[in-house]
Protein backbone atom coordinates (compact mmCIF):
# COMPACT_ATOMS: atom_id res chain seq x y z
CA UNK A 1 0.00 0.00 0.00
CA UNK A 2 1.41 3.05 -0.52
CA UNK A 3 -1.70 5.63 -0.81
CA UNK A 4 -3.69 7.08 1.68
CA UNK A 5 -6.99 6.06 -0.18
CA UNK A 6 -5.47 2.14 -0.45
CA UNK A 7 -4.98 2.70 3.42
CA UNK A 8 -8.60 3.99 4.02
CA UNK A 9 -9.65 1.50 1.58
CA UNK A 10 -8.13 -1.52 3.66
CA UNK A 11 -9.08 -0.51 7.02
CA UNK A 12 -13.17 0.29 5.43
CA UNK A 13 -13.15 -2.91 4.08
CA UNK A 14 -11.35 -4.89 7.43
CA UNK A 15 -12.41 -3.41 10.57
CA UNK A 16 -15.58 -1.96 12.02
CA UNK A 17 -14.65 1.55 12.42
CA UNK A 18 -16.10 5.60 13.01
CA UNK A 19 -14.50 7.23 10.20
CA UNK A 20 -14.24 11.57 11.45
CA UNK A 21 -14.67 13.25 7.35
CA UNK A 22 -13.25 16.61 8.97
CA UNK A 23 -10.13 15.54 10.58
CA UNK A 24 -9.79 12.34 7.85
CA UNK A 25 -9.17 10.00 10.92
CA UNK A 26 -10.46 6.82 11.89
CA UNK A 27 -11.77 5.54 15.36
CA UNK A 28 -11.44 1.63 15.95
CA UNK A 29 -12.59 -0.34 19.13
CA UNK A 30 -10.66 -3.65 20.31
CA UNK A 31 -12.12 -5.75 22.46
CA UNK A 32 -9.17 -6.59 25.18
CA UNK A 33 -9.72 -8.89 28.62
CA UNK A 34 -11.77 -8.77 31.17
CA UNK A 35 -14.34 -7.03 28.97
CA UNK A 36 -12.04 -3.54 28.66
CA UNK A 37 -12.02 -2.17 24.98
CA UNK A 38 -9.16 0.18 23.98
CA UNK A 39 -9.66 3.09 21.39
CA UNK A 40 -7.41 3.01 18.60
CA UNK A 41 -6.95 5.97 16.41
CA UNK A 42 -5.35 5.83 12.42
CA UNK A 43 -5.06 8.76 10.74
CA UNK A 44 -2.55 10.38 8.30
CA UNK A 45 -0.08 12.99 9.41
CA UNK A 46 1.98 15.46 6.93
CA UNK A 47 5.41 16.56 8.55
CA UNK A 48 5.82 19.91 8.55
CA UNK A 49 8.28 21.57 6.40
CA UNK A 50 8.64 18.37 3.89
CA UNK A 51 5.77 16.62 1.68
CA UNK A 52 6.60 13.81 3.45
CA UNK A 53 3.83 11.88 4.56
CA UNK A 54 3.21 9.36 7.43
CA UNK A 55 0.32 7.56 9.13
CA UNK A 56 0.00 7.40 12.68
CA UNK A 57 -1.57 5.16 14.86
CA UNK A 58 -2.30 6.28 18.69
CA UNK A 59 -4.42 4.82 21.62
CA UNK A 60 -4.90 6.58 24.54
CA UNK A 61 -3.54 5.71 28.02
CA UNK A 62 -5.37 8.53 29.78
CA UNK A 63 -4.18 11.29 32.52
CA UNK A 64 -1.16 9.97 33.57
CA UNK A 65 0.19 10.99 36.63
CA UNK A 66 3.76 13.34 36.65
CA UNK A 67 4.38 10.79 39.70
CA UNK A 68 3.93 7.87 37.53
CA UNK A 69 5.25 9.14 33.85
CA UNK A 70 8.64 7.88 34.80
CA UNK A 71 7.59 4.53 35.71
CA UNK A 72 5.05 4.18 32.54
CA UNK A 73 8.17 5.20 30.38
CA UNK A 74 10.51 2.61 31.92
CA UNK A 75 7.32 -0.51 31.40
CA UNK A 76 7.54 0.93 28.01
CA UNK A 77 11.21 -0.06 27.36
CA UNK A 78 10.98 -3.35 26.34
CA UNK A 79 7.89 -3.02 24.24
CA UNK A 80 7.56 -2.90 20.89
CA UNK A 81 6.05 0.42 19.78
CA UNK A 82 6.79 4.34 18.64
CA UNK A 83 6.42 5.33 22.05
CA UNK A 84 4.73 7.55 24.66
CA UNK A 85 3.56 11.05 23.73
CA UNK A 86 1.30 13.47 25.45
CA UNK A 87 -1.64 15.36 23.39
CA UNK A 88 -3.79 17.82 25.86
CA UNK A 89 -3.91 16.02 29.61
CA UNK A 90 -3.67 12.26 28.29
CA UNK A 91 -0.89 10.49 27.31
CA UNK A 92 -1.05 8.53 24.34
CA UNK A 93 0.78 5.08 22.85
CA UNK A 94 2.17 6.01 19.56
CA UNK A 95 3.19 4.75 16.12
CA UNK A 96 4.31 6.42 13.15
CA UNK A 97 5.77 5.04 9.31
CA UNK A 98 6.27 6.67 5.94
CA UNK A 99 3.37 6.30 4.36
CA UNK A 100 4.95 4.63 1.03
CA UNK A 101 6.40 1.90 3.38
CA UNK A 102 2.67 1.40 5.16
CA UNK A 103 1.17 -2.15 4.12
CA UNK A 104 -2.01 -4.97 5.53
CA UNK A 105 0.84 -6.53 7.77
CA UNK A 106 2.53 -3.03 9.40
CA UNK A 107 -1.83 -1.94 10.00
CA UNK A 108 -2.92 -5.25 11.45
CA UNK A 109 -0.13 -5.49 12.92
CA UNK A 110 0.52 -2.34 14.79
CA UNK A 111 -2.99 -1.74 15.46
CA UNK A 112 -3.45 -4.58 18.01
CA UNK A 113 0.04 -4.16 19.35
CA UNK A 114 -1.01 -0.38 20.25
CA UNK A 115 -3.96 -1.42 21.47
CA UNK A 116 -2.91 -3.91 23.88
CA UNK A 117 0.06 -1.72 25.28
CA UNK A 118 -2.19 1.08 25.57
CA UNK A 119 -4.62 -1.16 27.63
CA UNK A 120 -1.81 -2.60 29.80
CA UNK A 121 -0.56 0.64 30.56
CA UNK A 122 -4.36 2.90 31.32
CA UNK A 123 -5.33 -0.30 33.49
CA UNK A 124 -1.84 -0.25 35.66
CA UNK A 125 -1.56 3.82 35.69
CA UNK A 126 -4.90 4.74 35.31
CA UNK A 127 -6.89 2.25 37.21
CA UNK A 128 -9.91 2.28 34.77
CA UNK A 129 -11.21 1.32 31.61
CA UNK A 130 -11.37 4.92 30.37
CA UNK A 131 -10.89 4.27 26.76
Amino acid sequence: MATWKQIRDYIQSNYKYDYDEELDMFKLIFDMVDGRTQAVFLERDQNQGCDTSYVEISSPVGMVSKNDIFDLLEDLEGKVCGGAVKSGKNIFIRDRMLLESVDAVWIDNSLRLIAGIADEMEDKYVGGDEY
